[in-house]
């Protein structure tokens, strides 16, 4: 990019007075879904004895039991919550399975109340709640213990045992107790809490026999009995091409200040003097003589030279980067979700500096749910709201061969499913894509990698965000000179294909963002950092389709010196505002640049990404977003049949009509929630000069009563249909001209050029 196109991003702040203000709207109940009459009535109070009953001897000792409330169908469609009869005083809402499944806390005395409600609540409100129900049936060991573990004829193996949380902390307490008493006098041996984040209780066991499982499952307080998740490196046969030379793998220089990336991986090769001079720290949970350093060598070796080693191929990231060396997995290639989870968090309080964490891993034969959370995608979640960090995650690689060609055929639906944990929402996720190509390979260059896996990851939402270069390979895995190139053991020049190998390339991006933000030396957001990378891909391979964007999310990102500047053709501008539930975010008028106006005709394209960090509870499944923003630009209009002014969206979002891609109970509960979103439009044929405004709304979840403003980030670029024109000094003036609190996006390049 020539300097002259070495422009300044906006960064446009909210003015208190004048761009919040209340929403004319008004809220309301809805109509009874059935007749409500007295055997209705007779029938749900008979199901709520049944609940008592079957958890009688539970609650008679005073510990609560959890019941699952179905709703009906109309009910899920509409997102009706029956809160008139679950209340505080009944059988209050903790959680969800699936749309329109409620999980509720069940005590003696609130199951009698819910009972009476059920009998003679007679408002308008508590009438058309009692409409929604379907069922009330117990929460039991069927459905606490997961199928394989009945299917399974091991004798020992170690476990996952999930409580359910009924935010009662005298019952959670006193469930933790009886939990670990119950356990330990059913064969549990070894139990042990695991620290999965706020909000809830897992504790890892050891079971001598099956029947165990089934034992745990059976206590009132378990949610969930599993095997506990093991997450492996790919570890498959490499090829060889030669000894490593300097000009494939050159040193740091001495006066440059390189960006630092996180590396939680197997290790790199201590005796690889050259690789050495890259990595800044290390730290082993293993001892060395337990390692097996060849995988953490080949990503570190794409982190800091990627492109160099790859031929010095331009699509290849042109950044480098040094490296902060963890070693979580030892010689087997493979570790437990608790240990890994254990070793994360001690590793993030012993290197602060660390901004962006790859995380070159997936889980061992487990696919990702779209109606719930992974475990290890929510703690990972937490951990990276914890310590303000961004990890970078590969979406995982097909275990089994034949791998698919593209189009993908038909038949490979369900197999290539995402791994946890890139179903995590605060992560990046990483796809892979072909760099090369022959006659035998399943696809072309550009096209998805045979193997990669592919999203949508919880309630449809896109996953992976972006993606990289993973190589190819034939329907066996066989690969000739169309793999990724890194280092391997004994200094040796090897190629490899996988998804692991995209990872590293999208955090030596991310990692120079996160690192040029850093203007003062303190932590930049990550929240931007992923915004920017996302939103950079958006634009540079223009806005995807259904079919593509389970596979490459946004596609691959241009380098980071593109990311972080503008065209003079280009203009990004970054509105980063507190958006609250009462007081609406409005920038009105928007500033449009005139020169965009051709022939009366507004003629140019704009890409808006935005992206907010909302609240996250695993209790509540498909739910698993509490708060909701959405973002309209368009322009203001005055409706003469309703005699008021109307503001239309123009800019839609993108890919259109993804949500028609998944049933409603996904979509409406999933993707319209998703905590970032894409909207897109090109303007061809609409007229120039409307009076346009820009506009952020958030909306609350059922039982989320959170009230304290959310901050986002809204990052929209105008692109000019013709490559000469000046949008972006005309965009500044025009915001000049609007009286908008506007300021340089400060990066440290910039800074050191003005020095």
């Amino acid at each position: 990019m020539a300097d002259k196109d070495l422009l300044p991003i906006k960064v446009v702040l909210p003015t208190k007075d004048i761009d919040f203000k209340e929403p004319n709207e008004k809220g309301g109940g809805f109509d009874p879904l059935c007749t409500v009459d007295a055997n209705y009535r007779r029938n749900y109070a008979a199901q709520v004895k049944n609940v008592a009953k079957t958890f009688e001897q539970a609650l008679q000792n005073g510990m609560p039991a959890v019941a699952k409330v179905v709703l009906k169908e109309e009910a899920r469609k509409k997102s009706y919550r029956p809160d008139e009869i679950l209340r505080d005083d009944t059988c209050p809402i903790i959680g969800v399975s699936e749309a329109g499944t409620l999980f509720v806390s069940a005590t003696a005395s609130g199951l009698t109340k819910l009972e009476q409600r059920i009998m003679t609540a007679a408002s308008k409100d508590a009438v058309s709640h009692l409409s929604t129900l379907q069922e009330i049936e117990p929460y039991t060991a069927s459905d606490a213990l997961e199928r394989e573990l009945t299917e399974q004829a091991s004798k020992r193996q170690s476990l996952r045992v999930k409580l359910f949380r009924h935010r009662n902390n005298a019952y959670d307490r006193l469930l933790e107790r009886e939990f670990e008493r119950f356990a330990q006098e059913n064969g549990a041996t070894g139990l042990k809490q695991v620290n999965y984040g706020r909000g809830v209780r897992i504790y890892r066991c050891e079971a001598q026999n099956p029947q165990v499982a089934a034992r745990l499952a059976s206590f009132p307080g378990t949610q969930n009995v599993c095997a506990m998740p093991r997450f492996r490196l790919v570890r498959t046969a490499a090829r060889v091409l030669g000894p490593m030379t300097d000009d494939c793998f050159p040193s740091p220089d001495r006066d440059s200040n390189y960006p630092l990336i996180g590396m939680f991986d197997s290790g790199t090769d201590p005796d690889n003097e050259a690789l050495q001079q890259w990595i800044v720290a290390r730290k082993d949970w293993h001892p060395q003589e337990l390692q097996d350093n060849s995988h953490g060598t080949f990503v570190a070796g794409l982190i800091a030279n990627g492109r160099h080693l790859n031929h010095g191929n331009p699509r290849f990231p042109s950044t480098s980067c040094k490296v902060v060396d963890v070693v979580v997995f030892d010689h087997s290639g493979e570790a437990e979700e608790s240990q890994l989870l254990d070793l994360f968090e001690e590793s993030l309080k012993l290197f602060p500096e660390v901004g962006v964490w790859n995380l070159s891993l997936a889980s061992s034969g487990v696919a990702c749910n779209s109606n719930s959370m992974s475990e290890f995608g929510a703690a990972i979640d937490d951990l990276q709201k914890q310590f303000g960090v961004l990890f970078v995650v590969a979406a995982g690689n097909m275990s089994a061969t034949p791998y698919r060609g593209w189009p993908v055929d038909s038949s490979f639906s369900g197999q290539d499913r995402l791994a946890p944990p890139g179903d995590g929402l605060r992560g990046l996720t990483v796809g892979g894509l072909a760099h090369s190509d022959n006659d035998s390979t399943c696809v072309r260059r550009e096209q998805v990698s045979p193997f990669s896996l592919r999203g949508p990851g919880l309630g449809g939402i896109p996953k992976p965000e972006v993606s990289h270069y993973a190589g190819n390979c034939d329907s066996q895995g066989n690969y000739f000179q169309t793999g990724v190139v890194s280092l391997g053991l004994n200094r040796q020049l090897i190629e490899h294909v996988g998804v692991s190998y995209a990872t590293p390339l999208i955090s030596a991006i991310a990692g120079t963002v996160e690192s040029e933000l850093r203007t003062d030396g303190s932590a930049s957001n990550p929240l931007l950092v992923k915004a920017l990378v996302v939103h950079s891909a958006f634009v540079e391979n223009g806005p995807p389709v259904p079919d593509v964007i389970e596979y490459t999310g946004y596609g691959r990102p241009p380098d980071a010196g593109e990311i972080l500047h503008c065209k003079q053709s280009r203009a990004t501008v970054i509105f980063q505002a507190p958006v609250q539930t009462r007081l609406r975010f409005y920038k009105h008028p928007f500033a449009m640049p005139p020169c965009l106006n051709v022939a009366g005709m507004l003629k140019c394209d704009v890409f808006m990404t935005l992206i907010y960090d909302s609240p996250l509870d695993r209790a509540f499944g498909v739910e698993y977003c509490r708060r909701n923003i959405d973002a309209s630009l368009g322009f203001l209009e005055f409706d003469e049949e309703k005699g008021e002014v109307y503001g239309g969206r123009e800019v839609h979002p993108s890919p259109k009509d993804l949500c028609k891609r998944y049933p409603p109970a996904l979509s409406d509960f999933g993707v319209q929630w998703a905590p970032m979103k894409t909207y897109y439009r090109r303007f061809k044929k609409t007229p120039a000069g409307r009076d346009w405004r820009l506009h952020l709304k958030m909306t609350n979840r059922a039982e989320c009563f959170e009230e304290e403003p959310l901050p986002a980030f809204l990052v929209v670029t105008i692109m000019s249909h013709d490559q000469e024109s000046q949008v972006y000094t005309e965009l500044v003036r025009e915001m000049d001209r609007l009286g908008w609190t506007v300021s340089n996006l400060e990066v440290r390049s910039r800074e050191r050029e003005k020095n």
